[in-house]
């Protein structure tokens, strides 16, 4: 599925919390002593980023784990800041059946600042837009780099919270002019 979606203000985009996945902690060399260090870290970060009436583009794998942990993660959810729009990750196999949260199923494009951008869970290698935005691939983000135009926003390469369209946007105008020049 693609939603089309045209944005006047700005946005924030985040992917990959992998709330309880206490192997990601060990896979990614994640910072932290335990999932509930994580979970608590990437909790702060986002209310602490994130304005209440702010919107968030979250592009997949929320929450890893059994129905219990589905409904805490719903927990979380709505205890987040943001007005937050799901992709669905690879992931995310129960998160329609176990919670209440709206996920896309597919891509979402958007235009912001004349800007076509096209955001998935998994990079896309071929793709019409100026700027994509994935998640998917954590910390093993060699290959992106090499397209100046792909951003990865995996909570690994954010410092474990969302980051801000604005910021984005300048950090691929950077990339693309080292490429370029």
């Amino acid at each position: 599925m693609r939603m089309q979606i045209e944005m006047r203000s700005p946005f924030w985009v985040t992917s990959d919390t992998h709330f309880f996945h206490t192997n990601i902690i060990k896979y990614c060399n994640r910072p932290f002593k335990s999932t509930e260090e994580m979970n608590e870290t990437i909790y702060s970060n986002w209310n602490n980023t994130i304005g209440k009436n702010e919107k968030v583009f979250f592009l997949g794998d929320w929450v890893i784990g059994t129905e219990n942990k589905y409904s805490v993660g719903q927990f979380l959810h709505d205890q987040l800041n943001g007005h937050k729009l799901f992709i669905q990750g690879n992931h995310d196999n129960h998160i329609k059946k176990y919670t209440k949260i709206k996920v896309v199923d597919g891509v979402i494009e958007v235009k912001y600042k004349g800007i076509n951008i096209l955001m998935s869970h998994e990079p896309i290698w071929d793709f019409p837009h100026d700027i994509h935005i994935h998640g998917h691939i954590h910390n093993n983000d060699e290959n992106t780099k090499l397209k100046w135009n792909m951003f990865n926003v995996s909570v690994e390469m954010t410092e474990y919270k969302p980051v801000h369209i604005d910021d984005i946007i300048n950090k691929i105008n950077i990339k693309k002019s080292l490429i370029i020049n």
